[in-house]
């Protein structure tokens, strides 16, 4: 069942909402302002090359010179190789999003049982709660928080993990670093995907307007986050299985 929340009860996890599609799992489902709707199991889109990430995240969350000694590109590996996700499709016709541009960001939460919820998840930008851990050692459970906090609440890590580390590798000065540091903090937080309705979209370095399924999102991240490149080994040949032409999208289960 898909309902569509408005105003103030966009923000209730109890509102009702207003029924807009019901079906059954891997079943492609069209309601009557055409929203299409799938869920059901799919092939894993994401890739990755454990090796790096773990290299990458390493050198933000110390604030050190990055180390590849342990990735070797002739035997790069999917980390996400040959896995299979649970997955929730929605296509929504500009008719209900309207023009312009839209925020997205995804959350999880489960009943405490007691009454309430408890957000247990979000997700928007790829990796980033992976590169800077930002629960480490601190007060504030990124998961369990919102988009509108994230500048008040996580923007000073950002900003000062990125001068750290671009300082570290030598790829700018102390001055530099500290600019480019908030101009980093600016581009990632709020954690929302932005998207340009109509538009194709495209997660890159220099533009950011929705995810590709099957981009390289991650090196795009580590040169943001480092402000150097740094290559996987991988392309959408390593993700699992292949896409579909036509809705749901995503590949069939291995």
């Amino acid at each position: 069942v898909l309902s569509q929340l408005r105003g103030a009860d966009a923000q209730d996890r109890d509102a009702a909402g207003r029924v807009v599609v019901t079906g059954q799992t891997e079943q492609a489902v069209t309601g009557p302002t055409g929203i299409r709707m799938w869920a059901g199991s799919a092939g894993e889109p994401f890739y990755i090359e454990g090796n790096v990430v773990t290299a990458v995240r390493t050198a933000v969350t110390t604030g050190s010179k990055l180390d590849l000694s342990a990735y070797n590109p002739d035997t790069a590996t999917n980390l996400f190789g040959d896995t299979n996700v649970t997955a929730i499709v929605l296509e929504v016709p500009a008719t209900v999003t309207g023009t312009g541009s839209i925020g997205f960001w995804g959350t999880t939460a489960l009943p405490d049982h007691h009454g309430g919820w408890v957000q247990i998840n979000r997700a928007a930008t790829p990796l980033i709660n992976t590169l800077f851990d930002f629960t480490a050692g601190g007060t504030v459970d990124y998961n369990a928080s919102d988009p509108v906090h994230d500048q008040r609440l996580f923007g000073r890590q950002v900003q000062d993990d990125v001068a750290a580390v671009v300082t570290a590798n030598g790829t700018m000065d102390a001055r530099q670093a500290e600019l480019y540091g908030r101009y980093v903090r600016g581009i990632l937080l709020p954690d929302m995907l932005r998207y340009r309705i109509g538009s194709t979209a495209e997660f890159g370095v220099g533009c950011r307007n929705g995810r590709g399924l099957t981009e390289p999102t991650p090196e795009t991240m580590f040169e943001i986050v480092l402000s150097q490149s740094v290559p996987m080994g991988l392309d959408s040949g390593d993700a699992t299985g292949t896409l579909r032409s036509s809705f749901p999208y995503l590949s069939l289960p291995i």
